[in-house]
């Protein structure tokens, strides 16, 4: 499965518009936060592709869950935003979430800067912000690959 991560794109929607509309073959797009309106807006303009999102620290009202596990074919991932773990400060809080779940893989954004590690057999990866990255970064997504054989992914500076 092919997937795409965007996270933290706060009202701007062209740049993952352009992104999806390039890739002609993507199963699913994931949204980590900031803000759903962002993700409600995708799925809406892109129907035949399944969008899974989670609410971030700046959607006061949005009734998306804050963190949910997905399931891909035979492995299992954690998306979250990231602010209830952290991140800003270290891994490591979500990183224990990640065991604790027994998730194959992690999602997150909050910092606005790209990531990607493995703790233990865990797979971290922060997609960084498509819209307004922080100071020394561009922006930036996942591109996601998932299948039963393993996980493979790549951050893409736009």
């Amino acid at each position: 499965m092919r997937i795409l991560v965007f996270s933290d794109s706060h009202g701007y929607t062209d740049k993952m518009i352009d992104i999806i509309k390039s890739l002609n073959n993507v199963d699913m797009i994931i949204h980590l936060g900031d803000l759903v309106k962002d993700a409600k807006k995708l799925e809406d303009s892109f129907k035949h592709i399944q969008i899974e999102y989670v609410s971030g620290n700046n959607d006061w009202s949005a009734e998306a869950p804050k963190e949910k596990t997905i399931q891909i074919g035979n492995k299992k991932g954690f998306i979250t935003h990231g602010n209830l773990y952290g991140v800003k400060t270290g891994y490591a809080r979500i990183a224990y979430r990640s065991q604790e779940l027994e998730v194959d893989f992690a999602l997150f954004g909050h910092t606005h800067v790209p990531f990607e590690s493995y703790y233990n057999n865990t797979l971290l990866i922060n997609p960084g912000s498509i819209s307004l990255p922080a100071p020394e970064n561009t922006a930036s997504y996942c591109l996601l690959e998932v299948s039963n054989q393993g996980i493979y992914s790549k951050i893409h500076k736009v």
